[in-house]
């Protein structure tokens, strides 16, 4: 100093260490830090089902239906379906094949899925047929070997039961009995048989007629007759 008095030193940082450059003077005023940016907030939690799209935010397209799936009424129609394919000899019903595919449409079926419903129905169809041709030809066997009217004397037996059908019977049942196959149980012929024996053992035979002989219900069915 000018007059002679040594300059005061800087007191040493404390632990030895010499204050760093540019760390502020003791007494010097100390400038505010800066603001501190705000901490990012976590997002919040979302889902498909409680956030709906930005407006104008493309939507993902849905997924195409695949075999065997479609909208009702929408991706599969009763016009879709191609024709089905029928066992062989099959005659369609108009009515019934529009009904199918109105039904199939409605649950969503391919044509692949529909023509195996219809390949099940034709095979459960086909299995009755075969399971009634066996049951009437069964009946055949049963009747020739009938202790009443079969064995030996069975053609005999059968002249008798036809003479009935055809003194009785009209050619609509005579149709029924043959379309059905119930002509060959053997407790339908053996009414007409006993008819036909009637017929043969009644005294008035000869004259008029079915009706000049009398019906042979009133022998085979006395109660009934009186009613």
């Amino acid at each position: 100093m000018a007059d002679g008095t040594p300059a005061p030193e800087a007191p040493a940082a404390v632990g030895g260490l010499a204050p760093e450059a540019g760390a502020p003077v003791a007494g010097t005023p100390v400038p505010a830090p800066p603001p501190v940016a705000a901490a990012a907030q976590p997002a919040a939690a979302s889902s498909l089902l409680t956030d709906a799209p930005a407006e104008g935010a493309a939507t993902p397209p849905a997924p195409a239906p695949t075999e065997g799936e479609g909208e009702k009424g929408a991706a599969i129609t009763a016009e879709s379906y191609a024709d089905f394919a029928l066992p062989e000899g099959v005659t369609p019903d108009p009515a019934v094949m529009d009904s199918f595919r109105a039904v199939a449409a409605e649950h969503g079926l391919s044509q692949e899925a529909a023509q195996s419903l219809l390949d099940l129905h034709a095979q459960s169809v086909a299995s009755q047929a075969e399971a009634h041709v066996a049951a009437t030809q069964q009946w055949a066997t049963d009747a020739k070997a009938d202790k009443e009217f079969g064995g030996a004397g069975f053609d005999a037996s059968m002249g008798l039961a036809r003479k009935a059908l055809q003194a009785y019977g009209s050619p609509e049942l005579g149709q029924l009995l043959a379309q059905s196959g119930l002509g060959n149980h053997p407790e339908i012929i053996r009414t007409f048989y006993r008819m036909g024996k009637t017929l043969s053992e009644d005294p008035r035979v000869g004259g008029g007629g079915a009706s000049a002989r009398g019906n042979p219900l009133d022998t085979l069915y006395p109660t009934m007759a009186k009613g």
